[in-house]
């Protein structure tokens, strides 16, 4: 369940609750759910693998009837696992299908996290270093690490905030793999957990085809690299695990998105004998909607592969507004209060969020009125506006949720509809026969939608053809993972859910920005922000 729409905070203690008594009562037994039945229920509902339980391991085993909880889950099969030798000195509290999970998705990457049998061979002065720009022009000391790390691992992990370079390092391990490692390119899976984290990675390819000249090199890599198959969803790929099987190197982008059930489906599938693995993706964004913070836990220091196969790229190439960069990592860090002392939270009141973004000259106003198609190639001029700002919401429903503020924003700009000119709406569904994915963004215009195509052009499509769509001058945090635009306008609204708001949140939505943002919240509400505490045995396993 998305987290847009979890409910509140005393809502999962009782779903957890019934779900524990419901177990208890499909076993016979006759007593009320133990506490650690209904915690472990609990830290699911909140996205933790396990919980953590304060009672002695002893004690509390001797509590539970056997047929419910074991503690040797090799020779029971009951439905509560409890350990101890997981994390030292503390007492975990899995359901089985979380204790199974973690436990396979353990041993998927030993087998996967290991030196190549024959190093490839990396040329550091070959052309193609600086033809695919790493660090605009010049190999960099952090990507020349990842690829050599690349050339000595089977698998990798690349992480860095945005604008660190991910995407320019990641071109040139494609190359690498291609030619050092002879993969043939068809033997690539190239994988993003939305559709639009998908077509970003294809636009990216298509602008780097683009970018080829006519050097023999540059022959060369546009003659290997068209040849890469598109990239697919993660759950689209697992349609085909006889095809996942086949692949050479998979690549798996955002992967802070990919939650513990669905990131262990995928290695399942992989030939773990001889894939490569690359994972590609920012830890300090918001984890998946649901269980895991798997790519967090493959980051900890900890982890056996961390000297060898993890490589964090620094320094924003995107944002050259060094306040912003450092508000970012100082929120990312545990400490929301630089914000507030920053002076940049406004009052949390709908009519100054209007004035803000509502202006004459603000680019909703401008995209309003060149959507009447008076300009040549206005087409192009209302998606690069579109690009330019995005209200960014914690929460999708309540009176400054994502669709309320879409619809005042609607109004404030005087336009009646979602089906009339100069409404910016969002695809909520997919639909493969027109090419239209969820969270592709257009504008309306004479009964049609304006949307950017794959090349960087537009495409026009009737309303009618559509499917479900929604108003989106402002949508959630979590919607905009993987997006960017030139300035953000952040709202963080109340939360009865405490664990809801995060450091995590705040930080993913100030990362939108290419250049400039503005937050209304209250100045207290920020300051107890956390980070996100997720229970989970994983990066322990991985020791």
């Amino acid at each position: 369940m998305s987290s847009d729409y979890k409910g509140k905070e005393p809502e999962d203690d009782v779903v957890a609750t019934s779900l524990a008594k419901a177990l208890v009562s499909s076993l016979g037994l006759p007593e009320a759910p133990p506490s650690a039945l209904v915690d472990a229920f609990l830290a699911v509902l909140r996205g933790g693998a396990c919980a953590e339980v304060r009672q002695e391991m002893a004690s509390l085993a001797a509590s539970l009837d056997p047929r419910l909880a074991s503690l040797d889950p090799l020779e029971d099969d009951t439905p509560l696992v409890l350990k101890a030798d997981v994390i030292p000195g503390r007492t975990l509290a899995y359901l089985r299908v979380m204790d199974d999970a973690e436990k396979k998705f353990e041993a998927y990457v030993r087998e996967l996290f290991v030196s190549r049998e024959q190093p490839w061979v990396l040329d550091e002065r070959a052309d193609y270093l600086v033809g695919l720009r790493l660090d605009e022009g010049e190999p960099e000391p952090q990507k020349m690490r990842a690829l050599r790390a690349f050339a000595r691992q089977r698998s990798m992990v690349l992480t860095g905030g945005p604008g660190t370079g991910k995407t320019y390092a990641l071109r040139a391990m494609l190359w690498l793999g291609c030619t050092a490692g002879g993969i043939p390119p068809e033997d690539f899976r190239l994988l993003a957990p939305t559709n639009r984290g998908a077509r970003e990675m294809s636009r990216t390819l298509q602008e780097t085809l683009a970018a080829l000249g006519d050097s023999a090199w540059e022959k060369e890599a546009k003659s290997l690299l068209s040849r890469l198959p598109t990239p697919l969803t993660v759950h689209r790929a697992l349609l085909n695990r006889d095809d996942l099987t086949q692949a050479k190197c998979v690549v798996v982008d955002e992967a802070s998105m990919v939650d513990l059930v669905l990131f262990s489906r995928l290695l399942d599938s992989l030939d773990r004998t001889k894939a490569s693995l690359l994972v590609v993706g920012d830890p300090d964004q918001l984890p998946s909607v649901d269980v895991g913070t798997v790519l967090a836990d493959l980051c900890h220091p900890s982890v056996f592969f961390a000297a060898h196969s993890t490589i964090r790229l620094s320094g924003s190439k995107r944002n050259k507004n060094k306040t912003v960069i450092d508000l970012a990592d100082a929120v990312r860090s545990g400490n929301p209060e630089a914000l507030v002392e920053s002076g940049r939270c406004r009052s949390l009141e709908l009519e100054a969020i209007l004035h803000e973004v509502c202006a004459p000259e603000a680019p909703f106003a401008r995209l309003r009125d060149m959507a009447k198609g008076a300009e040549s190639g206005w087409q192009m001029s209302v998606l690069s506006l579109v690009k330019k700002i995005r209200v960014l919401c914690s929460l999708k429903v309540g009176p400054l949720g994502a669709t309320k503020l879409s619809n005042a924003i609607m109004r404030k700009l005087g336009i009646s509809s979602p089906d009339d000119d100069g409404s910016v709406i969002m695809v909520t569904q997919n639909d493969a026969a027109l090419g239209v994915v969820n969270g592709e963004v257009g504008i309306v215009a004479g009964g049609r939608v304006i949307l950017e195509d794959a090349e960087g052009g537009y495409r026009s499509l009737s309303l009618s053809e559509l499917p479900d769509y929604e108003l989106a001058y402002a949508s959630t945090i979590h919607k905009a993972q993987g997006a960017e635009y030139e300035s953000v306008v952040i709202v963080i609204a109340e939360s009865s859910k405490e664990s809801f708001l995060s450091c995590e949140l705040l930080y993913t939505a100030i990362t939108r920005t290419k250049g400039e943002f503005v937050i209304f919240a209250d100045p207290e509400s920020i300051k107890k922000l956390k980070p996100v505490k997720r229970a989970s045995g994983l990066a322990a396993r991985l020791r």
